[in-house]
Protein backbone atom coordinates (compact mmCIF):
# COMPACT_ATOMS: atom_id res chain seq x y z
CA UNK A 1 0.00 0.00 0.00
CA UNK A 2 3.11 2.29 0.33
CA UNK A 3 2.04 2.90 3.90
CA UNK A 4 4.14 2.25 7.33
CA UNK A 5 2.29 0.93 10.46
CA UNK A 6 4.28 2.90 13.77
CA UNK A 7 2.46 2.60 16.69
CA UNK A 8 4.21 4.38 19.88
CA UNK A 9 3.02 4.81 23.50
CA UNK A 10 2.38 8.56 25.16
CA UNK A 11 0.66 9.76 28.58
CA UNK A 12 -0.65 13.26 29.38
CA UNK A 13 2.26 15.21 31.18
CA UNK A 14 2.99 18.90 31.74
CA UNK A 15 5.75 20.86 30.10
CA UNK A 16 8.68 21.85 31.42
CA UNK A 17 6.81 25.28 32.60
CA UNK A 18 4.17 23.34 34.20
CA UNK A 19 1.76 25.35 31.99
CA UNK A 20 0.47 23.10 29.63
CA UNK A 21 -0.34 19.29 29.23
CA UNK A 22 1.66 17.45 26.38
CA UNK A 23 2.09 13.88 25.19
CA UNK A 24 5.49 12.26 26.50
CA UNK A 25 6.92 8.77 25.29
CA UNK A 26 6.86 5.68 27.74
CA UNK A 27 7.93 2.31 26.32
CA UNK A 28 8.59 1.33 23.09
CA UNK A 29 11.91 1.02 21.70
CA UNK A 30 14.29 3.75 19.42
CA UNK A 31 13.35 1.90 16.03
CA UNK A 32 9.70 2.41 16.75
CA UNK A 33 10.21 6.18 17.12
CA UNK A 34 12.93 6.42 14.62
CA UNK A 35 10.09 4.69 12.68
CA UNK A 36 7.69 7.66 12.87
CA UNK A 37 10.05 10.01 12.07
CA UNK A 38 8.52 13.97 12.14
CA UNK A 39 5.44 12.34 12.98
CA UNK A 40 6.41 11.76 16.64
CA UNK A 41 4.16 13.29 19.26
CA UNK A 42 6.72 13.77 21.59
CA UNK A 43 5.77 17.17 23.43
CA UNK A 44 3.24 18.25 20.86
CA UNK A 45 0.07 19.89 23.20
CA UNK A 46 -2.78 17.11 24.14
CA UNK A 47 -5.30 18.91 21.86
CA UNK A 48 -3.06 18.38 18.43
CA UNK A 49 -5.21 16.62 15.98
CA UNK A 50 -4.61 13.34 14.76
CA UNK A 51 -3.05 13.72 10.88
CA UNK A 52 -4.35 11.97 8.14
CA UNK A 53 -1.25 11.20 6.74
CA UNK A 54 2.12 11.31 8.12
CA UNK A 55 5.01 13.11 6.65
CA UNK A 56 6.84 11.30 3.58
CA UNK A 57 3.55 9.33 2.91
CA UNK A 58 3.33 10.59 -0.32
CA UNK A 59 7.62 10.34 -0.78
CA UNK A 60 7.35 6.47 0.31
CA UNK A 61 4.19 5.60 -2.02
CA UNK A 62 6.09 7.17 -4.58
CA UNK A 63 9.50 5.20 -4.19
CA UNK A 64 7.53 2.22 -4.05
CA UNK A 65 5.95 3.06 -7.42
CA UNK A 66 8.82 4.44 -9.35
CA UNK A 67 11.36 1.78 -8.54
CA UNK A 68 9.48 -1.18 -5.97
CA UNK A 69 12.01 0.04 -3.25
CA UNK A 70 12.05 1.47 0.16
CA UNK A 71 12.09 5.31 0.78
CA UNK A 72 15.67 5.64 2.18
CA UNK A 73 14.91 6.70 5.31
CA UNK A 74 13.22 4.14 6.46
CA UNK A 75 15.87 2.25 6.13
CA UNK A 76 17.93 2.91 9.33
CA UNK A 77 14.70 2.20 11.55
CA UNK A 78 13.84 -1.32 9.75
CA UNK A 79 17.26 -2.27 10.09
CA UNK A 80 17.26 -1.40 13.59
CA UNK A 81 13.96 -3.22 14.25
CA UNK A 82 15.33 -6.44 12.28
CA UNK A 83 18.53 -6.18 15.34
CA UNK A 84 15.60 -5.80 18.00
CA UNK A 85 14.11 -9.08 16.65
CA UNK A 86 17.27 -10.65 16.73
CA UNK A 87 18.17 -9.53 20.18
CA UNK A 88 14.63 -10.94 21.08
CA UNK A 89 14.64 -14.34 19.77
CA UNK A 90 18.07 -15.03 21.59
CA UNK A 91 17.18 -13.27 24.50
CA UNK A 92 15.30 -15.96 26.60
CA UNK A 93 15.79 -14.34 30.09
CA UNK A 94 14.69 -10.40 28.67
CA UNK A 95 17.96 -9.00 28.74
CA UNK A 96 17.70 -7.13 25.55
CA UNK A 97 19.05 -3.63 26.21
CA UNK A 98 16.86 -0.49 25.54
CA UNK A 99 19.26 0.58 22.50
CA UNK A 100 20.39 -2.20 20.54
CA UNK A 101 21.77 0.37 17.81
CA UNK A 102 22.35 4.00 17.18
CA UNK A 103 22.58 5.84 14.08
CA UNK A 104 24.17 9.29 13.04
CA UNK A 105 23.60 11.28 9.84
CA UNK A 106 27.15 11.81 7.99
CA UNK A 107 27.48 15.09 5.92
CA UNK A 108 30.38 15.94 4.00
CA UNK A 109 31.50 19.14 4.28
CA UNK A 110 34.19 21.58 3.03
CA UNK A 111 36.94 22.30 6.32
CA UNK A 112 37.38 26.14 5.20
CA UNK A 113 33.32 26.18 4.88
CA UNK A 114 31.16 27.38 1.57
CA UNK A 115 29.89 24.50 -0.85
CA UNK A 116 32.62 21.82 -1.99
CA UNK A 117 33.21 20.53 -5.68
CA UNK A 118 35.05 17.69 -7.05
CA UNK A 119 38.54 19.63 -6.69
CA UNK A 120 38.13 19.80 -3.19
CA UNK A 121 37.82 16.60 -2.66
CA UNK A 122 40.55 15.35 -4.95
CA UNK A 123 42.46 18.18 -2.76
CA UNK A 124 41.41 16.30 0.97
CA UNK A 125 39.49 20.09 1.56
CA UNK A 126 36.56 17.89 2.77
CA UNK A 127 35.36 15.97 5.93
CA UNK A 128 32.67 14.14 7.15
CA UNK A 129 30.62 15.63 9.97
CA UNK A 130 27.85 13.90 12.95
CA UNK A 131 24.86 16.21 12.09
CA UNK A 132 21.27 15.41 13.81
CA UNK A 133 18.19 16.43 12.19
CA UNK A 134 14.76 15.09 11.56
CA UNK A 135 14.42 13.19 8.25
CA UNK A 136 13.91 15.09 5.28
CA UNK A 137 15.58 17.84 6.21
CA UNK A 138 18.71 17.98 4.47
CA UNK A 139 19.58 19.54 1.77
CA UNK A 140 20.55 16.48 -1.30
CA UNK A 141 18.16 15.42 -3.60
Amino acid sequence: TGFVQVMNTYVEAADETGSKRVFKSIGGTKASMAGSGDSSWEGLDITTPYPLTRPFDAQRKAALRSSDTLYGYDLPALFEAAVENQWAGVSSSGTQPTMVMFTAELVVRKKSGGSWTMRDYMDGDLELVETQRKAGKNDVG
